[in-house]
């Protein structure tokens, strides 16, 4: 075993790049659909091996760049391993897009593992000969993982955080510390093993039984929070409908008429609206066409529904913004209608996907010419607050990506009842884009302490509680209808209420036991 820690503590050049790589192949398959938490230790063990073969011979620019290509291959690796399945958008018109695959598939996780090299740079500043380097590197890949979250309006797709969410008792502690506070703890206790080969358990022994107390303290914690049984808001139903609506099939205008008789179809089915006050959701983008070009369709929305009875949908809105015809925005829009089909609210997506649902940069490629590539995607919406129906809690509207992005649902807004959740993951297929999704859906309810409605148009459409718990769901790929009732708001948890303080402290807690015991180690030799 020792010749093998020795021949990866003398790998170098692109050898070297290739190991990290893999792993962070191992580390993503820590991620859902595989959820197997121990290829993470596998994949960070991997790494703290590299990182202790980067030589500080040579000046600071030689190991700076030698610690950042190492943990960019690391990242893209995990990325590749977690985001291959962004191909599949490319593919739903071939003809057209098929060229950009590799942009897809390769180009983004390239440019994700930037956030990655620059943690393994900031770790390797921090390193020592202390096992509680892994503190320095759960430092380091965590605060990057905050940055790739934020910059260029954010991506914490996949972020390390969910190692440790993706089962429900290790979930259970985003209610203390958030996503970003799960990827702090996950690095730190996930690197710890290979201590025991790389420093021997004696030498170790203060990180190990460290990162064994959290892992005890997390489950513990974990376990006694899913005690706790929830009630559900009294006299109020719900009914989502999973229309399963295909790309190939909602790109084709033929299909329209049809699309809208099957999501009325699949509402007034006989059961699901026999609760005095019923909440129906249809996903986002449901609708074919823009709302306004269709107004027949209100008529029917008034047959299907009865007084107290409202109907959620998602669909793209038009309007005017000056005399040209060009002159002419598209919102990513949520509507609210009553039994009357009268428009109680709107919401209109306020965070939208770059390069999906609008270019970054539009206003200097305009600059250089390129107008007609900037006048394509949506149009961000101004604010996002609670919509109130009678009868039913109020609840924060998010449109598909909106419910990645950590402490950023309620901001200043009154506390809701609720999160509801509309998606269009079917351009994403069969593949692990769906699940993830979901998981990052859970991970919202536990830090906010407030069930999740979710309605997707291939699935996952899932009622979630406020212990992340899947209460029902709709499995991928399958069309139907799920009802069932919206569980209660919790108290809201610490991260809820103070945000800030608990997103700060690990960092800060790190950053001292980095210093205490590099200065320990230094007073010793």
């Amino acid at each position: 075993m020792q010749a093998w820690i020795d021949s990866l503590l003398l790998a170098h050049g692109w050898r070297r790049v290739g190991l990290a790589a893999l792993g962070g192949l191992l580390t993503a398959g820590s991620l859902p659909p595989i959820n197997a938490w121990p290829l993470a230790i596998a994949g960070l063990g991997l790494l703290v091996v590299l990182i202790d073969g980067v030589s500080t011979a040579g000046g600071w620019r030689r190991w700076a760049l030698s610690s950042f290509l190492v943990g960019w291959g690391f990242g893209f690796g995990y990325h590749i391993g977690g985001l291959w399945w962004l191909g599949a958008p490319f593919l739903v018109e071939p003809d057209r897009f098929a060229w950009a695959l590799p942009l897809g598939v390769a180009g983004l996780p390239a440019g994700l593992a930037i956030f990655s090299g620059l943690g393994v740079v900031l770790a390797r500043v921090l390193w020592s000969a202390s096992p509680w380097r892994i503190a320095g590197l759960a430092l380091g890949l965590g605060l990057l993982e905050v940055v790739r979250g934020t910059v260029l309006t954010g991506f914490p797709w996949n972020a390390l955080g969910h190692i440790v969410a993706a089962t429900d008792i290790g979930l259970q502690s985003a209610s203390l510390v958030g996503l970003y506070g799960l990827g702090f703890l996950a690095v730190f206790m996930a690197a710890a093993p290979i201590l025991i080969l790389t420093d021997g358990i004696r030498e170790a022994r203060g990180a190990l039984i460290t990162s064994a107390t959290l892992l005890v303290l997390m489950t513990g914690f974990g376990a006694w929070r899913l005690q706790a049984s929830e009630d559900n808001v009294p006299g109020v139903g719900v009914h989502i409908v999973q229309p399963l609506l295909t790309q190939t099939e909602r790109l084709d205008p033929a299909n329209a008429e049809r699309i809208v008789d099957r999501l009325f179809e699949m509402t007034a089915r006989p059961g699901p609206l026999a609760r005095p006050t019923t909440l129906v959701i249809w996903p986002e983008s449901t609708l074919p066409f823009l709302l306004s070009s269709n107004p027949a369709l209100l008529p029917r929305i008034g047959q299907i529904l009865s007084p107290g009875q409202f109907l959620v949908l998602g669909a793209a809105r038009g309007e005017s913004t000056g005399p040209r015809r060009e002159d002419f925005a598209v919102y990513n829009s949520l509507y609210a209608f009553d039994h009357s089909a009268m428009l109680l609210d709107r919401y209109d997506k306020v965070h939208l996907v770059p390069f999906g649902e609008y270019l970054p940069f539009a206003n200097v490629l305009s600059a250089l010419g390129l107008e007609a590539l900037t006048r394509r995607g949506y149009t961000p919406g101004v604010s996002r607050a609670p919509i109130s129906l009678p009868g039913i809690p109020a609840f924060i509207p998010a449109i598909c990506y909106e419910i990645i992005f950590p402490s950023t649902l309620i901001g200043d807004n009154i506390r809701p009842g609720f999160i509801l959740n509309i998606s269009d993951d079917s351009w994403f297929g069969d593949t692990p884009g769906p699940r993830q999704h979901l998981l990052q859906a859970r991970v919202r309810a536990v830090e906010e302490g407030l069930p999740v409605l979710r309605g997707t148009t291939t699935g996952i459409s899932a009622i979630i509680d406020g212990y992340g718990r899947i209460r029902a769901s709709l499995p991928l790929g399958r069309a139907g209808s799920l009802h069932g009732e919206i569980p209660t708001a919790l108290f809201p948890p610490l991260y809820a209420n103070f945000t800030i303080v608990a997103s700060v402290t690990l960092p800060i807690l790190l950053l001292l036991l980095v210093f205490v015991t590099r200065r320990s180690l230094g007073q010793r030799r």
